[in-house]
C-alpha cells in the first residue's frame, strides 16, 4: 500500500492522467429507483459517463427487484445510452457486483 500510495503520488507529475469529477450517489434500491429520475433530469448534461454498480449480496438493505432495475434503467434512456454489463467479483462472498456503463447520447 505504502509503494502504490508514493506511486500515485509521483505519476500525476508528469500528466499522464485525466482529471474527472466523480459524484457518487449510494442509496438502498427502493429509494434510488424512486428519486433516480428526477435527478437524471436536472443533471444529465453534467456528465459523459454513468456507471450503475448493483450490489449482487447487499448487506444493508434488500436487493433490487426486476422493476427498480427497470426503472432506473428507464429513467438513464432518455440521455444515456447502455455500452456494456461486466460482472466484478472480489475475494469474499459479499464483492459481487453488476456493473452496467452509460455514455451521454451528447456525447457520442
Amino acid at each position: 500500500d505504502a509503494l502504490a500510495m508514493h506511486l500515485l503520488s509521483f505519476l500525476p507529475s508528469f500528466n499522464i492522467f485525466k482529471v474527472a469529477k466523480v459524484s457518487l450517489l449510494a442509496q438502498p434500491a427502493p429509494k434510488l429507483a424512486a428519486s433516480f429520475g428526477p435527478i437524471v433530469e436536472k443533471t444529465y448534461s453534467r456528465y459523459d459517463r454513468v456507471l450503475v454498480l448493483e450490489s449482487q449480496t447487499p448487506l444493508w438493505s434488500p436487493p433490487t427487484t426486476p422493476e427498480q432495475r427497470q426503472q432506473i434503467a428507464t429513467s438513464l434512456a432518455s440521455h444515456f445510452k447502455l455500452t456494456g454489463q461486466q460482472s466484478l467479483s472480489g475475494t469474499m462472498d459479499l464483492d459481487r457486483f453488476e456493473l452496467s456503463a452509460y455514455q451521454s447520447n451528447d456525447r457520442t
